[in-house]
C-alpha cells in the first residue's frame, strides 16, 4: 500500500512512471522466492537474500499453508519494520505531493 500510494503520486507529475513499474514488479518477481523456497538458495547468500522484504512475507505464507520449512522472527520482524515504514513514507509522500495534483492535471 505504501509503495503503492507513492507510485500512484509520482504518476501523476511524472508520465514516464507507467512504463518503468510494470519493469520493476516484474523484477521484484523474479528477486522473490514465490516458486521456491528458501532453501534452495545457496547458504552463502541466504544472508543477503533475507534482506527482500517480500522473502521473509512468502515463507510465512509458505510455511502457514505448507508447514514446510522454518519461520525465523527476525526476518520477519524486519519484513514489518519495512512494511511499516513504507507505508508511513508513501502516505507521507502522497499527502505533500497531492497539492501538486490539480496544478498538473
Amino acid at each position: 500500500l505504501g509503495s503503492g500510494l507513492l507510485v500512484a503520486a509520482l504518476m501523476v507529475s511524472y508520465r514516464d512512471v507507467n512504463y518503468f513499474l510494470p519493469v520493476a514488479v516484474q523484477l521484484l518477481l523474479y528477486a522473490s522466492p514465490v516458486a521456491y523456497a528458501v532453501s534452495a538458495v545457496p547458504p552463502a547468500l541466504r544472508g543477503l537474500y533475507w534482506l527482500n522484504p517480500l522473502c521473509p512475507l512468502l515463507e510465512g505464507f509458505r510455511w502457514s499453508l505448507l508447514g514446510a520449512g522454518t519461520l525465523p522472527p527476525g526476518p520477519l520482524l524486519y519484513a514489518a519494520a519495512i512494511s511499516c515504514t513504507a507505508m508511513t513514507a508513501g502516505a507521507f509522500a502522497f499527502k505533500w505531493l497531492e497539492r501538486l495534483f490539480s496544478d498538473v492535471i
